[in-house]
This record gives structure tokens, sequence and C-alpha cells, in this order.
């Protein structure tokens, strides 16, 4: 079980994964997607009728858009929230002001919060969360770096809980980009974290 630890001297956090996302090197501001990760997630959500949710932030549903291309994904897929604002996060999924406070809306602590709170608001056996900076920084900026995300997946099968947390840096100010970034990033990890569970 992926979990998010300690903060460590050089700003990232023990057990947050981190990573940079590969971009083409002809076309930077477009990632390629070798491998769409959406039918292969539901594949295995169908034969173990389970269920998903998702939450996005800075991905504003690119997530969820890509999920309900799949056709038949009302089989398993219940729904998303886009949480846009501190206040989306607070209303409709419960987390606390104090909490986004402590830790900023971009976070680990925030992306586990907002999957586990989407995952319970619907009822559903996994929950997947988006929290990122897509920039351009213009106006209010964050000390945090455009291309910044954190990506978390929970789930709990047989009784085994799966609690994962992830950062990923794109490197680029590209809003569009990044947004496609993210969104990728949520899905591959949802793969992982699916695959990882015995049939």
């Amino acid at each position: 079980m992926d979990t998010m630890g300690t903060d460590r001297q050089d700003g990232r956090r023990e057990g947050c994964d981190a990573e940079a996302f590969p971009s083409h090197p002809a076309h930077p501001s477009h990632p390629v997607h070798p491998v769409n990760p959406v039918p292969a997630i539901a594949e295995r959500l169908t034969a173990r009728g389970e269920t998903l949710a998702v939450a996005e932030s800075a991905a504003g549903g690119l997530a969820c858009l890509r999920i309900t291309a799949q056709p038949g994904s009302s089989a398993w897929f219940l729904g998303g929230v886009v949480a846009y604002s501190n206040l989306a996060k607070e209303r409709w999924l419960g987390i606390g002001a104090e909490a986004l406070r402590a830790t900023g809306a971009v976070s680990p602590a925030a992306a586990l919060a907002l999957a586990r709170a989407v995952r319970e608001a619907l009822g559903a056996t996994w929950g997947a969360a988006e929290t990122g900076i897509a920039g351009p920084q213009v106006g209010r900026r964050s000390a945090k770096p455009a291309g910044l995300a954190y990506l978390a997946v929970v789930g709990d099968v047989g009784g085994r809980p799966v609690e994962r947390v992830v950062e990923r840096s794109t490197g680029l100010d590209d809003r569009r980009a990044n947004q496609e970034a993210f969104a990728e990033a949520l899905l591959q990890l949802l793969l992982e974290s699916v695959i990882g569970l015995p049939d």
C-alpha cells in the first residue's frame, strides 16, 4: 500500500512516488498516449463487478470524458465530479477548509482526501482523484510550479485496502497539455492499482 509518509528536506514526500511525464520530442505540448488504459480498466472492473468514482480538479473532467467514451462504461462507472475550487471540494466532497489550508489544495493529502471522499459519496469500490496546477501561472500565483499534480487511488477488495498517492510533473506551462497529462496519469495509476489485485 502506497502511503504519503513524512516530508523530506528536498520538498518531496516519502512514500509519494514522483516522476516526470514523458513528452513527444516533436510535439512537447501534446502528450502521447501509446496505450489507452481505459479498456483494460473496464475489463477488470466488469469481470469483478466493481465500480469507480472519480474526482478531478485541474484536469477539468478529461479523465471522466475518456472513461465515458468507453462503450459499456455505465456498468462500472458511477460518476465523477470536477471539484475545481476549494469551495467545491468543501461543499460537494466534505473536505475541511482547515485541512486544505494546512496542506494546500495541491498536495498528496488533498488528493487522497478527494479519492476517499468521492468513493464514499457514491459507494464505489474504487475512488480516484487528481489535483494539480495546469498553468500558466497568471494573477494569483502558486508557489508550486505549473505541471505539478498529485494523483490518488483508493479501494478495498476482499478486505484488502489499497491506497496509492503519486506525484507527477510535466515541466510544462501549457494548460491543455498539462490537463491531458494529469488525466492520463490518473488513469494509468488506476490501471496499475486494479491490476495489482488478483482477479
